[in-house]
């Protein structure tokens, strides 16, 4: 048996072979969805809006202007969405609170993500008590409710975006470990795993190499929802006065702002709230249409049914 440098250069890397033309099958799909498009779309204006704020947004989102408060929308008046109780902008605000949402959503999603497939991965091919351990503690953390949680990190830590972050990544790991150890019990147990195992590739190689390759599909799908829940967590939070800081823009915290003029200046609360169902639906809608794309047995299951559909 050979072992070190020619075992790795004999170990079969058909898993990365099989993941990229799963990858490009998948797009292909996706390409010819209307709905995927249109939401694919509406977040790249949504991301454009969010990076472009400081040059897009006509008002300076924080400054009162109390002669201009609870205008209407209106063209004429260059307030597209009116002004709220302190006379800003609406638009303003809504552009500028995008930039809050989907950064404080992607960071987070990037952390929960990185440190559950982390903890996935070893306790999927470790197994024994390393195992034992991490979904013990996920369990317990799951018994947790999460406003709980929340607002025992909050409290510990201050309101700010850096700590909402920490509160979302804390919370947030276990459906990422969770999925990947499930996915990883199936894959080790796979030819080119056991392969692998028998030309004696190092533990590590065989995680980056060939397992985490086949959980790529599952891990996008986890994440875009993950990001849609973060989403409406923050803006919850923000809502409830626990998320970022007062002068800091934000949908929710809009939403808290606009509803007691729900009766008289609709147009406070309305446009932030559509902007993040919008948001969270288009979200949602990509995230539906990877997994149909990425799982060949509800492919097949669909076809079945429908078998003069063709995607």
């Amino acid at each position: 048996m050979r072992t070190g440098a020619g075992a790795r250069a004999a170990v079969p890397d058909g898993s990365y072979v099989v993941a990229a033309t799963r990858g490009r099958r998948a797009l292909r799909r996706i390409a010819r969805q209307p709905g995927a498009l249109a939401s694919a779309a509406f977040l790249a204006l949504v991301a454009v809006c969010a990076i472009g704020a400081p040059w897009i947004a006509p008002y300076d989102a924080v400054r009162s202007r109390l002669m201009d408060r609870l205008q209407p929308p209106s063209v004429a008046a260059r307030h597209w969405l009116g002004t709220d109780q302190l006379g800003r902008d609406v638009f303003s605000r809504v552009v500028v609170g995008a930039r809050v949402s989907l950064t404080i959503g992607a960071v987070a999603v990037c952390g929960a993500g990185a440190l559950g497939t982390a903890l996935g991965l070893l306790s999927g091919y470790a197994r024994g008590i390393a195992d034992g351990v991490i979904m013990r503690i996920a369990d317990v953390q799951l018994a947790f409710p999460f406003v709980l949680l929340a607002l025992a990190i909050v409290a510990a830590l201050g309101p700010g975006l850096g700590n909402l972050i920490i509160v979302f990544v804390v919370t947030g790991w276990v459906v990422f470990a969770r999925v990947v150890r499930a996915q990883v019990l199936q894959v080790r147990e796979r030819e080119f795993v056991e392969a692998s195992r028998s030309l004696g590739a190092s533990p590590r190689r065989i995680l980056l190499r060939h397992i985490l390759p086949n959980l790529t599909g599952s891990l996008i799908v986890v994440a875009s929802f993950e990001l849609a829940k973060i989403i409406v967590w923050e803006a919850s939070l923000s809502f409830l006065g626990l998320g970022v800081p007062p002068r800091t823009v934000s949908w929710g915290a809009m939403l808290s702002d606009g509803r007691q003029y729900i009766d008289t200046a609709w147009w406070v609360a309305m446009f932030p709230g559509l902007t993040l169902v919008a948001v969270v639906l288009a979200i949602n809608t990509i995230g539906d249409e990877v997994r149909d794309a990425l799982d060949p047995r509800l492919e097949r299951l669909k076809l079945t049914l429908h078998p003069n559909r063709t995607r």
